[in-house]
């Protein structure tokens, strides 16, 4: 039987699939009473967003007016989530600063802009370093470069040694001049004019970084420029 383009046989027809679970639509623009009022709704279920929507608000605070309205009554009632974070559920500072980016960010959607609250200081951690055998796999790496001969090689391993064994930053070692080192057969010094902080600072040389540099010294007079103040040249 001839089948319309507009008719089509139930018999055939593919039955379509349901999506499981409620369809959640995603409010509008920001901006939109409509999408205001969806995000307000959401956070009013127990157990959801702020906690003046939840309950557990003092009756003090809930009294200053509605927090989605008045600045007053939002400043109280963000600071009395902070409270209820740390004391009650023992929130971490990056947890608590998280939460209260997303409440500042809520705020701004409809249009009150961020909260008067302070968020919490992140202990200071320490750095990341190398481990000791990345550390002996890089150094290897770099002398075997330098074996080849090459200036590029023999550069890169003075480099490396240098920022290895006196934690010079980047820009530090970039900026050093000739007259920055004095290296001697049993000792050398490597001065940092302009470091962190633009603070001054000398800094001794081991016997392995003082080996890569007397090499590099000693390939650097072959390359163009090497009569300038710079020490470490662009090949």
């Amino acid at each position: 039987m001839a089948v319309g383009s507009d008719v089509v046989s139930t018999k055939y027809r593919r039955p379509r699939r349901r999506a499981r679970g409620p369809v959640r639509r995603l409010p509008g623009a920001p901006g939109d009473p409509a999408a205001g009022r969806a995000h307000q709704a959401h956070l009013r279920r127990p157990g959801r967003g702020l906690p003046v929507l939840a309950g557990r608000v003092r009756p003090a605070r809930r009294r200053q007016g509605d927090p989605f309205a008045h600045g007053a009554a939002r400043d109280y009632t963000v600071r009395d989530y902070r409270t209820h974070l740390i004391s009650e559920r023992r929130a971490k500072p990056a947890s608590v600063n998280l939460a209260l980016a997303a409440i500042d960010n809520f705020c701004r959607f409809v249009g009150l802009g961020p909260a008067n609250t302070r968020c919490e200081e992140l202990p200071q951690l320490a750095p990341r370093a190398l481990s000791v055998e990345y550390t002996r796999r890089l150094l290897r790496a770099a002398e075997r470069g330098a074996q080849t001969g090459t200036i590029g090689g023999v550069r890169d391993r003075a480099v490396l040694t240098v920022l290895l064994f006196t934690a010079l930053r980047i820009g530090a070692l970039a900026a050093l001049d000739r007259d920055d080192l004095a290296i001697s057969a049993r000792k050398g010094v490597v001065t940092v004019r302009r470091g962190k902080g633009e603070r001054y600072r000398q800094v001794p040389l081991n016997a392995e970084a003082r080996d890569a540099l007397d090499a590099w010294l000693d390939q650097r007079t072959a390359l163009p420029g090497h009569d300038g103040p710079a020490q470490f040249l662009s090949l």
